[in-house]
């Protein structure tokens, strides 16, 4: 059966150009993995006519001949032709370039670009001009280098002509220069215009052409084994035996021998597959298809005797450890030469494919799998050695070349004399070949022939062919390194011999020899080795003293080889070679330098000898004795590098005087290396006490003393009393330090980071530890307590933090006329505020709205109240004017035991209450004299002053002067929030006043950003968080980037003096929150006026420039109130929307398109009168009815108070009753308005966030509704606290009223990521980050316009 035929066609040709029998064949003639032809481009459409060629085959074959015919259809195959092109009716011109042939009319001429096969080639420029009622080919050009040559036309013009017979509808229309295509396709000559086709883009079809190429092979492949199997059946007479194909071979049964040819400089790799069990061996005919074939476990056919399944496991264990290291290689190869062209892919040789070109680190792992083993390799030699192609046996250990020096005569010396004239160098093997891997280095030596050693030495012809066979060893690095040399003496020289002049001995013996092992010292070190004598050394090795530098092995190293080693074969690094005795004695003892290193009082010595044998000599002493026998001029490099370290001796000892720090520091680090690498350092232990450098980690320890934090610098490895020293070392940026036990440090090795990063926390300066401690205020012990290891804090220090972190129970009792009222959280609060004020510290309460922090407060105030009274020190409490009366209000209800004033009144009224106060404090010595006090009525003041004064933040700023000279027992911030900005007149004021004691309090101490939290920490103990520009750029940078550890020191500094406590966490009995969102949908002409507005500020901002984003800043946040206010109602910014919305929606929509016009112009009355509904007024009031029918009543909260008063009109409307509290209502009226609504049936109050969020309560309602989202969630939590508190027996139900698709929805994004911020360092419970609105870019700005 002719398989080869049936598959890929007649061996003869019919058609098929490529040809198949290159290569090696097997037993068969069947070739491994051989690509088959490739089929022509041409398509077959069925159903459709094919076109008339343009020009025949014929006619092309006969332009360009048989082999541009057939190249020009792998340029087609290929895909590199592209941007195909005709024009027609093109006018004969004259040539400039290309050839014309004669008796030609060109009516269509044709264009294209074609890619180089070298990726890195620009495309070829093809054109041809035909004349298709001829059928024949006229003006052509190419910019290829074979256009012109020979035949005159290249394979480009033919590939362009045929694709145009083949695809015309690919060519695109040629623009002549008119605009004209001047007609497509086959437009000429009377055939019908086509519409050029969409051509597929030419990678995707490049792709798709090699992906049915490969489809054809894999097919062709399936075929061929098929009938591989159905033949072998046939030939066995279909009976399974002995020469039946299985598909599955046995484990281990397949094997791969491997086949190395070298040449000049490069090693050719090809494999034969063999099963040693049936004597089958198949040539491997595609290395690459074989890895593959593993890969896949593909079953391949090799012919009648061998197929099946390539399996790793078929293989034997040094094949597949040669299929590893081929694949890495075949890895390697892919990446070097990836062509991203992809054309490589039809133009690589066939041959190429058996073949495999390594590297020798390929090779040396290749060979390390036979070594040990009894396998072989063929090996063919290069060409220069005419040796044939062997078998040779891979080996472990140095060749033995057979070296030897003999007397010879002078070749040149005339006939007849017989004075010995030099020596010969002979050699009984041939170094064909050195292999260097990176684990492994192998040399080739071949012995001498029988018939190349009688050809004599000076034969003057070539050598005969050598017939014994070669030997791969496996050398060691020694061995290797003597490459030179052994190509030198048994290399490639066509004899066998070398000669040595008598004259040149001297300076044989000094270069050559010493890289030698002589025969005699080799046999006596091994005999010594098997007596288990002790060696000694004649000789040194090379190393440093050899003339070269290099680190071979001297002729007279005593080198003991390895055990198991066969005799005769040279250890490791030797060279043997046979020396007459008189070369030996002309050898001199090689010098062994030695540097004795002592230390005494008196500093540090060294003795520099010089060694020859059982000589020495001491190198300062000069060279006067024994001249002719020492190495002059290694002791004068060991005089050199002495000179270095050391100052000239007046003897034979060189010293170091004990003070010079820098010189023995300079010895110890430098010039210890230097000495080892001239010869054998020896010390005694007082001098290797210096060379233990110890490598410390500076910390700190902890204690209290005297109610400070002591911070002294500790160091392992270090004594105490030199750690300043070394401080101050590492402050002065010295190089080293020297300890008092004469070691010394390194200060590249010191690690300071602990205390470094301590000390930028603390606002400290590490020079401030070079006296030894130093005190810190007490509150800074809890962050340290986070910073250091627990076995440097001392008991005093641990006990301190156990003082405020466990707090016993019955150390603070609460007073008896509130210990019915305090629940046991509050409780709690009330002995951490006592636990705080002991020990001297201030702190925030930061219990979550509606949890009674006042209270708390006043337990506190009323169980220190004699102590206050007896020091005529009153406590000051500061808060919101609209809460001012609440307080006197809560403290007249809680503790009326206190006397209790509000700073109210005229400015003279205010100032006679504080100058009561001052006098009083006058009588006790507490407060210096104020002139403007009043002297007479002191002592009778001194009786009336109260317990607790309140005043507001305000009046607190007008006084400000009138509190100087006051003292307060205990200063309180209620809503601490007010002195979030540290530079406002109102927080500097309350800095000023003086306070034993100081509390906050506040259920947001963050709203926006962590400087509040700064500034609220600079009023209750100024200094602990530092400067504002440290804690910047330490904490509040850090923390807002994502910086974790940042986040947890700030934790630890805060986290002591910040109580707070959430009502899921205490009140298990308070009723439930339940918060909605209602989503209204802006309608009709508000809709209009919104986006509008929208629009404009849009234009406002994009057309800003960034210098002048910042400073136009303030005036974009009022256009988004303004926003803001449309989505409540179009009129709080327009008064005269009921009437003529349309007008207002143009008036705004001019404005966008000029943004310096104003919005507020006035707008003409339009005459067809439009009211603007309110999306979210209609909800409120829908809400409201609902709310009544339930009976339930509701507070509405909005920043806007002129809202409330639509609100208010449209309630009046519907019979509604309601109270409303704005920033206008007395403060007074207040509590009297929250009393009525608590007591009567009053439905609906409405409240101004400002004015309302905080001091009231009122749980007589249970739905608050908020009209418009604000930017601070903290504040609209607190207001929703009014009914959610202590005292609210039912559900409250939340609502948001938010516009959808506007500012409002994403407000509430940001009010989320506000809140988290303040649940970092308040809750502990967040880890994201918030902004502040003046903290917007213009970014964020244009996002929340959406």
């Amino acid at each position: 059966m002719d398989w080869h035929a049936s598959v890929y066609g007649s061996r003869s040709g019919g058609g098929q150009y490529r040809d198949f029998s290159d290569g090696d064949a097997d037993d068969d003639g069947v070739t491994y993995g051989a690509r088959g032809s490739y089929a022509d481009m041409a398509d077959d459409t069925a159903g459709a006519a094919p076109l008339t060629p343009s020009v025949d085959a014929a006619e092309l074959r006969r332009l360009g001949g048989n082999a541009v015919y057939f190249r020009a259809k792998d340029v087609l195959k290929s895909g590199r032709m592209h941007d195909m092109a005709v024009s027609f009716n093109v006018p004969d011109s004259p040539r400039t370039s290309g050839t014309m042939l004669t008796g030609a009319r060109a009516n269509v001429r044709l264009t294209a670009l074609v890619k180089g096969a070298d990726r890195y080639a620009d495309d070829y420029r093809v054109s041809a001009a035909i004349d298709t009622d001829a059928g024949k080919v006229g003006q052509s050009s190419c910019t290829c280098p074979a256009y012109g040559r020979f035949r005159g036309v290249c394979k480009h013009v033919i590939a362009l002509v045929m694709a145009y017979n083949e695809h015309p509808d690919d060519f695109a229309a040629a623009d002549d220069g008119n605009g004209s295509t001047n007609g497509i396709g086959r437009g000429a000559a009377g055939l019908v215009p086509r519409q050029p086709a969409v051509r597929t883009t030419r990678a995707l079809d490049l792709f798709m052409r090699q992906q049915d190429d490969e489809r054809t092979r894999r097919s062709q492949s399936r075929q061929l084994d098929l009938l591989k199997e159905i033949g072998g059946l046939a030939d066995s007479g279909g009976v399974a035996g002995a020469a039946q194909t299985a598909r599955f071979m046995p484990i281990a049964s397949v094997s791969l021998r491997l086949s190395l040819s070298f040449s000049l400089n490069s090693c050719v790799a090809k494999f034969r597959i063999e099963v040693p069990s049936r004597g089958i061996s198949y040539v491997v005919k595609d290395i690459a298809s074989l890895l593959q074939s593993v890969k896949n476990r593909e079953f391949v056919a090799y012919g009648k005797k061998l197929a099946f399944v390539h399996s790793r496991d078929a293989f034997d264990e040094r094949s597949r450890n040669l299929l590893d290291v081929l694949s890495r290689a075949q890895d390697i190869r892919a990446v070097i030469n990836n062509d991203n062209s992809a054309y490589s892919y039809y133009y690589r040789r066939q041959s190429d494919d058996a073949t495999l070109t390594l590297s020798d680190g390929e090779v040396a792992e290749l060979l390390d799998t036979y070594v040990g083993t009894e396998d072989t390799v063929e090996y063919t030699a290069p060409a220069r050695f005419y040796a044939p192609t062997m078998r040779v046996s891979v080996v472990d250990g140095n060749p033995d070349l057979g070296l030897a020096v003999e007397r010879g005569d002078d070749p040149e010396a005339s006939n007849g004399s017989t004075a010995a004239a030099g020596y010969v160098i002979r050699h009984a093997q041939r170094v064909e070949r050195f292999i260097e891997g990176q684990r492994s280095h192998y040399v080739i030596a071949r012995p001498f022939s029988q018939a190349e050693s009688g050809a004599g030495v000076g034969s003057g012809g070539r050598a005969l062919l050598s017939v014994d066979r070669a030997t791969i060893y496996r050398c060691d690095a020694d061995f290797a390194q003597k490459r030179a040399l052994l190509s030198l003496l048994c290399g490639e020289n066509d004899r066998e011999a070398m000669y040595l002049s008598e004259s040149d001995v001297d300076r044989f013996v000094r270069t050559v020899l010493p890289q030698l092992v002589s025969r005699q010292e080799n046999e006596a070190g091994r005999q010594e080795n098997e007596d288990g004598r002790a060696v000694d050394a004649i000789g040194a090795s090379a190393g440093p003293n050899a003339e070269d530098g290099s680190a071979a092995s001297s002729v007279f190293d005593r080198l003991v080889p390895p055990a198991g080693r066969e005799t005769g074969v040279p250890a490791h690094g030797g060279l043997i070679i046979d020396v007459p005795p008189e070369l030996l004695a002309k050898m001199r003892v090689p010098c062994r330098l030695a540097f004795y290193l002592d230390r005494d009082r008196a500093g540090v010595t060294c003795d520099a000898q010089a060694h020859y044998g059982d000589k020495h000599y001491h190198v300062f002493d000069g060279v006067g004795v024994d001249a002719s026998m020492r190495d002059k001029e290694m002791e004068r490099l060991a005089v050199e590098a002495m000179l270095h370290y050391f100052p000239r001796p007046s003897g034979a000892v060189a010293a170091i005087p004990e003070s010079d720090d820098e010189a023995i520091y300079r010895l110890l680090t430098e010039g210890l290396a230097v000495l080892r690498g001239l010869g054998d350092v020896m010390a005694t232990p007082a001098f290797d006490g210096l060379t233990a450098m110890p490598r410390p980690t500076i910390s700190i320890g902890l204690s209290v003393k005297s109610g400070l934090v002591e911070i002294s610098p500790i160091a392992d490895e270090i004594d105490p009393d030199d750690v300043p020293g070394l401080l101050a070392s590492y402050l002065r940026r010295r190089r080293f330090h020297r300890l008092r036990n004469g070691s010394f440090v390194d200060m590249r090795n010191v690690d300071m980071s602990d205390v470094d990063e301590i000390a930028d926390d603390l606002g400290l300066r590490a020079a401030d530890l070079e006296s030894g401690s130093i005190t810190v205020p007490a509150y800074e012990a809890y962050y340290l307590d986070h910073q250091v290891d627990d076995d440097a804090k001392d008991a005093s220090f641990t006990a301190y933090l156990d003082g405020l972190r466990v707090i016993d129970p019955s150390a603070y009792r609460v007073p008896a006329a509130l210990a019915s009222v305090l629940r046991p959280y509050q409780a709690e609060g009330f002995r951490w505020l006592n636990a705080v004020c002991d020990k001297g510290f201030g702190g925030i309460l930061a219990d979550e709205m509606g949890l009674g922090k006042s209270v708390q407060l006043l337990s506190l105030l009323l169980a220190r109240h004699k102590e206050s009274r007896a020091e005529h020190r009153p406590n000051l409490i500061v808060c919101p004017a609209s809460l001012v009366y609440n307080w006197v209000a809560e403290v007249a209800k809680h503790t009326p035991e206190l006397r209790v004033e509000a700073i109210a009144g005229t400015k003279p009224e205010r100032r006679a209450m504080l100058d009561g106060v001052r006098a009083a404090q006058q009588d006790t010595g507490v407060s210096p004299t104020r002139e403007s006090a009043r002297p007479a009525s002191a002592a009778a003041a001194s009786d009336d002053v109260p317990d607790v004064l309140v005043t507001s933040y305000d009046l607190l700023r007008r006084d400000i002067d009138d509190y100087a000279g006051l003292e307060f027992y205990c200063m309180t911030l209620d809503e601490a929030q007010y002195i979030k900005n540290a530079a406002t007149k109102v927080s500097k004021a309350v800095r000023s006043v003086t306070a034993v004691h100081r509390f906050a309090l506040t259920g947001t101490p963050i709203e926006n950003r962590l400087s509040e939290l700064w500034s609220i920490f600079d009023f209750l103990m100024p200094g602990m968080l530092g400067s504002y520009a440290h804690f910047r750029e330490r904490f509040e940078m850090p923390v807002l980037s994502g910086d974790e550890t940042a986040q947890k020191k700030l934790q630890s500094f805060v986290g002591p003096f910040i109580l707070r406590r959430l009502k899921s966490q205490v009140l298990k009995d308070l009723p439930d929150k339940i918060e909605n969102v209602i989503t209204v949908q802006l309608q009709g002409e508000q809709r209009k006026l919104y986006a509008a507005l929208e629009q404009q500020l849009r234009s406002v901002i994009l057309r800003q420039r960034p210098a002048d984003f910042n400073t136009g800043k303030i005036q974009i946040l009022a256009q988004l109130t303004r926003l803001r206010q449309v989505c409540c109602d179009p009129r709080l910014i327009y008064e005269n929307a009921d009437g003529h919305a349309s007008a207002l929606s143009a008036g705004v929509q001019s404005a966008a398109k000029d943004p310096q016009q104003s919005v507020k112009q006035p707008v003409k009355q339009s005459k067809a009168r439009k009211t603007v509904s309110s999306a979210k007024l209609d909800a409120i009031i829908e809400l409201v009815d609902s709310c009544r029918d339930a009976g339930r009543k509701m507070l509405i909260f909005s920043q806007f108070t002129s809202y409330l008063d639509l609100i208010a009109q449209r309630l009046r409307a519907d019979g509604v009753e309601y109270d409303m509290i704005t920033g206008a209502t007395p403060k007074k009226r207040r509590l009297e308005l929250v009393d009525r609504f608590n007591a009567d049936a009053t439905p609906v109050f409405l409240i101004s966030l400002k004015a309302g969020n905080t001091g009231l309560n009122l749980t007589g309602a249970c739905v608050v509704v908020h009209a418009d989202p604000w930017w601070n969630a903290a504040a609209q939590d607190q207001a929703t606290d009014r009914a959610h508190r202590i005292g609210q027996t039912q559900d409250v139900n939340v609502y948001q009223i938010v516009a959808k698709d506007t500012i409002e929805e994403r407000i509430l994004n940001l009010q989320r990521s506000k809140t988290d911020l303040a649940q970092r360092f308040v809750d502990s419970a967040s880890s994201a980050t918030g902004r502040s609105m003046a903290a917007l870019t213009k970014d964020d700005l244009l996002a929340l316009l959406g």
